[in-house]
């Protein structure tokens, strides 16, 4: 299934911003490769940064690890 550029930047900034379990934040997170990927560098500062530097100032063990993990592949 092929997403377009924007669909998938509001798809994921919608989600990182409604209440959630802790495990659909945490495959948002797993996956957030694909939708580094699939958006324009000036989104990611934008609107994709934000999103993972509110994960790492969660109050969630689960997604502080999980969001660390992505910036310590590089």
């Amino acid at each position: 299934m092929l997403i377009s550029h924007g669909c998938s930047l509001l798809c994921s900034r919608n989600a990182f911003s409604i209440p959630k379990s802790i495990q659909a934040t945490v495959i948002l997170l797993e996956n957030l490769h694909v939708i580094l990927e699939k958006t324009p560098r000036d989104d990611i500062r934008a609107e994709v940064l934000p999103m993972l530097y509110n994960a790492l100032e969660s109050t969630t063990p689960q997604v502080q690890v999980r969001a660390c993990g992505i910036l310590s592949v590089g």
